[in-house]
């Protein structure tokens, strides 16, 4: 429905680019940002930082719900996030080759040390080029009322809540065969290591919303719905405002 090969933003640019949706009597916004923008360190698009974070404040200024779109989440359960299974202790070598059993467990725990907490990789949270992209873009978000910040980056799902930025934060990149773990923590709702998707659907008579995990089930054309959480009456109920 929003064309034959729509990307957004377009050329590389940071975005924010923003969509009401429908264009007609709109019951969502749509932000949609390109995260690797912050994070590239070769040649890209020339943007203003403060001018990106400024246009992203004005997107969120709306009665409208939000929901913003992105490659990286700005908080994760996962390996980006610094969380790591016995797998990758014992067995480091699965995460370069599937059925790699070759027993490591010294190198696996020196690999998830450092990884963690000495040379993250800039597409972890932990990587100060990283944790400067989430500041500026939770702090941004802060000064609205996000519905949802829905991103991918981890093969996993995760509902978590308590967050300044939004009221949920989505990851939903589990698409694929070769999943990662996930972990839980206070503002955990739910995380899973299995393929599946999201749902956020609203109800424009009602101002309802509802948010739905769906993992396949295995000999069946139907999933089956793993977790939900719908509103009492309106979406600023499920914004809890």
């Amino acid at each position: 429905r929003l064309g034959d090969g729509s990307f957004l933003p377009e050329g590389g640019k940071p975005g924010p680019v923003v969509r009401d949706l429908p264009a007609e009597n709109p019951s969502v916004r749509l932000v949609v940002l390109d995260t690797q923008w912050w994070l590239h360190s070769a040649s890209k698009p020339a943007a203003n930082e403060a001018t990106v974070l400024e246009e992203l404040e004005k997107a969120v200024a709306t009665e409208l719900p939000v929901v913003i779109v992105a490659h990286h989440p700005l908080v994760s359960v996962g390996v980006h996030g610094g969380h790591f299974s016995w797998q990758d202790h014992l067995f480091p070598l699965t995460r370069l080759r599937r059925g790699f059993w070759l027993p490591l467990p010294v190198l696996g725990t020196l690999y998830t040390l450092l990884r963690a907490h000495v040379l993250p990789s800039v597409q972890d949270l932990q990587n100060q080029v990283n944790r400067h992209m989430v500041g500026s873009l939770s702090s941004a978000m802060s000064t609205g009322h996000v519905l949802a910040y829905a991103a991918g980056h981890e093969h996993n799902l995760q509902v978590l809540t308590a967050d300044p930025a939004a009221q949920y934060m989505l990851v939903s990149a589990s698409v694929r065969e070769r999943l990662t773990p996930t972990w839980h923590r206070g503002e955990t709702l739910f995380a899973h290591q299995h393929t599946g998707f999201m749902v956020l659907d609203f109800w424009r008579t009602s101002g309802q919303a509802w948010l739905r995990v769906v993992e396949p089930v295995q000999g069946s054309p139907k999933g089956r719905v793993v977790f939900e959480r719908r509103s009492a009456s309106t979406v600023a109920g499920l914004m809890g405002r």
